[in-house]
């Protein structure tokens, strides 16, 4: 099972939607993709048309739940969904490591599929803690729009992990669009500054058809097959399976 972590610096830069819509497009390449949300927003599984008042995840107001799978489900794309839940309290840091280790061991005593990609959602600014959800040597996405918080994030993580990474980090630009002149120069700006080596080699334009597909709590591809990001999205996926060694 191949493990890919995706988190984003500053808020709404898309790295939970870009989390289940990579999921979907791998799975349309012929993988059987699980995803894990470990960020208490509990926002991956609407992705997935779970209904927003729906409680089932890894987390309830008792703490971890008994049973992973009990607690997951498999959406209309036949991606394996395990929600973060809504516990009244946030979970430690140590539960979500819990959390994650027994997601991985339910996921590989799978008897019925055999999972070859599990994809987890990091909470916002997971790498600025002190603690770490994954094991060290996890290939890790940072998601970030070509915006002013975004550069400022970036400098602050840069010199935080010069010295130590915590995952093996690769960056993802999101939500490009040319033709503001602020995100232009700030998109030239970070390409500019940026080891090619670390950025990956694609980026995902903005397009309107990513909120109005979460509004109606569909997948891109599902909500229109029109839409630009569905052609990002599938790069992205194909750059996975043909060359994801180059994620270490």
């Amino acid at each position: 099972m191949k493990l890919l972590a995706f988190e984003s610096l500053v808020g709404g830069a898309g790295a939970t939607t870009l989390t289940a819509n990579l999921a979907a497009a791998l799975q349309r390449h012929g993988e059987q993709v699980a995803v894990l949300d470990l960020c208490a927003q509990n926002n991956l599984a609407a992705h997935f048309a779970q209904q927003l008042a729906e409680p089932r995840g890894l987390f309830d107001d008792q703490g971890l739940v008994a049973s992973v799978l009990d607690n997951s489900f498999r959406a209309a794309s036949e991606v394996i969904v395990v929600p973060f839940g809504a516990p009244k309290r946030q979970p430690t840091a140590s539960q979500c490591v819990e959390a994650f280790d027994k997601t991985l061991t339910a996921l590989t005593t799978l008897q019925s599929v055999s999972v070859t990609y599990l994809l987890v959602n990091l909470p916002t600014g997971h790498s600025f803690q002190d603690s770490c959800y994954l094991p060290k040597d996890t290939p890790c996405m940072l998601v970030f729009e070509p915006e002013p918080r975004s550069y400022i994030a970036l400098q602050r993580w840069h010199y935080a992990h010069k010295a130590s990474p915590t995952m093996r980090y690769r960056g993802l630009i999101n939500k490009v669009a040319p033709h503001m002149e602020l995100q232009r120069d700030s998109y030239d700006l970070m390409r500019a500054e940026l080891s090619d080596g670390w950025l990956l080699p694609y980026s995902i334009n903005r397009d309107q058809h990513v909120p109005e597909a979460l509004a109606t709590q569909q997948l891109i591809y599902e909500y229109t097959l029109g839409a630009q990001a569905n052609a990002d999205i599938q790069e992205v996926a194909f750059w996975l399976t043909t060359e994801s060694e180059q994620l270490a």
